[in-house]
This record gives C-alpha cells, sequence and structure tokens, in this order.
C-alpha cells in the first residue's frame, strides 16, 4: 500500500506452499487511481428512492418494497430454485429445495449485523455507477465479450478469463447452467480502479 492509502495489491495466504511476486511500488502504474469523490460528484448518480416500478420486471430499475404477508402468499413455482434446476446434480444443493430464493447460510443475520451501520435510513441507496467507471469497464470487457457470445467456450489460455464456470456454495443454479467469469484479480489497472471509485462513491460526504 502507498502513501494516501492506494492499495497496490492484496494477497491472501494459501494453506500450501506458494510463491507470489510483490511488485515495485515505484513502478506502479497509478494512472488509472481516481481521486476521493465528493458529493457533487455523487448527487447527480443518487436516483428517486420512491420512483414506481412500472413495465416488465425485467426491465425494472426500482426498489420494490414487499410485504412479509406478500413474500409468504406468493407462488413459489415463479420464483427461486426449480425442478429444471436438478438440486440432486450438485452436493453442494443438498440444502437447498424447490422455492428457495434466500440465502439462509453464508449470509445469515448474524454475519449481516456485524457490518457497521453509518445511516439511519434502510441501509441501501440507489445509485448509477460513476460515468468513468461505466466508461471503462464497457472498454474493457468488450475485449473479451466474443469468449462467452453464443456460449463459447474458448479463452481458457486468456489470464483472469474462466469459462463455464460453476459457482461453489449453490447460491445460484450455475451448476446445470455454468456462466464465465473474468477475474479482476488479473488486471490490476482495473481493479485499483473499481476499488478506488466504489470506495469514494461509499464513503462521500
Amino acid at each position: 500500500m502507498l502513501a494516501g492509502g492506494v492499495m497496490i495489491a492484496e494477497y491472501t495466504i494459501q494453506p500450501h506452499p506458494t510463491n507470489w511476486n510483490i511488485r515495485d511500488c515505484a513502478q506502479a502504474n497509478l494512472s488509472a487511481v481516481a481521486v476521493r469523490v465528493g458529493q457533487e460528484q455523487v448527487l447527480p448518480l443518487v436516483h428517486d428512492q420512491a420512483a414506481p416500478c412500472l413495465g416488465p420486471s425485467a426491465e425494472w430499475s426500482c426498489i420494490r418494497h414487499v410485504s412479509p404477508q406478500e413474500y409468504f402468499n406468493r407462488d413459489s413455482q415463479a420464483y427461486g430454485f426449480q425442478d429444471r434446476d436438478d438440486l440432486a446434480v450438485s452436493s453442494d444443493c443438498k440444502f437447498r429445495k424447490e422455492g428457495d430464493d434466500t440465502d439462509r447460510h453464508y449470509s445469515v443475520l448474524s454475519k449481516r449485523m456485524e457490518a457497521p451501520r453509518v445511516t439511519d435510513g434502510p441501509g441501501f441507496l440507489k445509485v448509477s455507477m460513476p460515468p468513468k467507471l461505466a466508461h471503462a469497464l464497457y472498454q474493457w470487457v468488450t475485449k473479451f465479450s466474443h469468449h462467452w457470445t453464443n456460449g463459447s467456450t474458448t479463452g481458457d489460455g486468456v489470464a483472469g478469463y474462466q469459462a463455464r464456470r460453476a459457482i461453489p456454495g449453490c447460491y445460484t443454479n450455475a451448476h446445470v447452467s455454468p456462466v464465465s467469469q473474468l477475474n479482476l484479480d488479473a488486471f490490476p489497472e482495473m481493479r485499483r480502479m473499481v476499488v478506488s471509485q466504489l470506495q469514494g462513491v461509499r464513503t462521500w460526504e
């Protein structure tokens, strides 16, 4: 970490012997690191939190409040895991059942309560992605989009790209509908931009 709190890299110690190269901070390219985001930059990004949810739900960009009664009375065949997800295929899914749409293992209440509360509101603020970050991500992802177009499995040799990857823990139905992943850890400059921009929005004053 450089003076001023700029993160250059991070590494999680593995249970088995491994090598990891430490970059020379003096040679680090910080051109992608953004400055602290101020109120005048964040406020235009804030959405109308009370905007109604109109049209097909696939096109929604809104906050929909669901009462406990509505949640428990809805059709389980229309939400969550379904028969076609073949839960028996994956050992990770042994604790799931049809209709499940809530994680009660990793995201339990006790873990959520560990996060410090910094507002008196619901804890969520719906905002747009900062334009600078959106533009940079679009350009970055476009370079790799041909790997997953039409379900392509090519690109395994590309640093940071994993084709048709399942997600451990059965948080999604990726065990029967695998997804491709582009790992930010293989792209330190882009990762620094994402971290700095989102940290700026999260801590704006």
